[in-house]
């Protein structure tokens, strides 16, 4: 995607400014990029389409580095375990990842001991502890 230069000097690290033009539509609709439904709802309701916005609007964006994130997620199978697999494979993922710019998250609840090590051995940080309430039908 294009960038105006002489607008992302006055974006705050970590966005970058993006024109809404014919490239960033096209980005949207390839269904990576993170809110493109958010978007493309909020060009449709002032002009009907997004032809119409490309035809007669101007706009622009304000995006993070990354377009997306992922989730990582790992099964072993029983005895497959602490041998080092899932560590090795996460780290390939990471990666891969890094070479996509590409967020990833790790979610694992607090009593999955081994989830949380796997997770630190990859290099990745606690960022948030949530409480999750559970109830029965």
């Amino acid at each position: 995607m294009k960038t105006n230069e002489s607008l992302c000097s006055d974006i705050l690290e970590p966005f970058r400014a993006v024109e809404i033009d014919e490239t960033f539509i096209f980005e949207l609709h390839k269904g990576e990029m993170k809110n493109a439904d958010f978007m493309i709802n909020y060009i449709e309701q002032y002009l009907g389409t997004l032809n119409i916005f490309l035809g007669k609007g101007y706009g622009y964006v304000a995006l993070t580095k990354f377009n997306s994130t992922h989730a990582i997620g790992v099964e072993t199978l029983e005895d497959y375990k602490r041998q080092g697999l899932s560590s090795s494979l996460v780290n390939l993922l990471l990666k891969k990842f890094n070479e996509k710019n590409i967020a990833s998250w790790w979610d694992c609840i607090e009593s999955n001991i081994a989830s949380q090590k796997t997770a630190e051995k990859a290099g990745l940080i606690k960022a948030n502890h949530y409480k999750i309430n559970g109830f029965n039908f």
